[in-house]
């Protein structure tokens, strides 16, 4: 029969192993703030073609709005367009020859948390029009 010690570390080994795999699969975060909204970012396991995952949450006083993307290249950042009005601007798109890294523009009112837009392989002219300018690639 075994002892109440040899219970215990097992069960301390289980939880070990537990606790390694629900963290293992995230290997680094990031906070910004930005007009009152805290956007949080969990970034997957990096290969040479980018992020494995990528996921990020927005909440305000109000209401959170969740995204993931798998593959991508991630970047997110706090920018005033010409009339003063902070966004949450960011980039997701997968870096390959294919890849399109001067568009796959993101852009989110931090106050509604409305998406203004979504990522896609063309849309750095309507990114422009919102932000009033050309978006340099985010680092």
């Amino acid at each position: 029969m075994p002892t109440l010690a040899l219970k215990k570390e097992k069960k301390m080994r289980i939880l070990i192993l537990l606790a390694f795999v629900m963290f293992s699969s995230v290997t680094n975060a990031q906070s910004l703030i930005c007009e009152g909204a805290t956007a949080t970012i969990a970034y997957g396991s990096k290969s040479p073609w980018g992020y494995e995952s990528v996921s990020f949450t927005i909440k305000n006083a109000r209401a959170s709005v969740t995204r993931q993307y798998k593959y991508v290249w991630f970047s997110m950042a706090c920018l005033a367009n010409p009339s003063g009005k902070k966004l949450l601007v960011y980039q997701a798109y997968c870096s390959g020859s294919s890849c399109r890294d001067l568009d796959n523009w993101g852009i989110i009112d931090p106050v509604s948390l409305k998406f203004l837009l979504e990522p896609t392989d063309d849309n750095s002219s309507k990114a422009q029009a919102i932000m009033g300018s050309t978006l340099k690639p985010l680092k």
